[in-house]
């Protein structure tokens, strides 16, 4: 019987932080959720323009956002762990 064993590989989603909108947070919130409450835009994939629904954002490698555009400060990135299938 053949299987398919499932790893995982690193991926990023990019914030663009000049068109999100973040709320506040107070002094005893967790500071490393600041933006589960927040009204985040990403940029679609292949640098295509924006959404606001993260199922519509592009995946990014760590060698493509070494491309990506924009200045210091415009963006974040948000770590996702997507699934790879390998057969056996």
């Amino acid at each position: 019987m053949m299987f398919k064993e499932s790893t995982k590989k690193r991926m990023y989603r990019i914030i663009c932080l000049k068109r999100s909108n973040f709320d506040s947070y107070k002094k005893d919130d967790y500071i490393s959720e600041w933006y589960k409450n927040s009204d985040l835009v990403y940029w679609r994939e292949n640098c295509a323009g924006y959404t606001q629904f993260v199922e519509e954002a592009g995946l990014y490698s760590l060698e493509s956002l070494e491309r990506a555009g924009g200045s210091w400060g415009d963006w974040l990135i948000e770590p996702v762990w997507i699934d790879i299938k390998d057969g056996v």
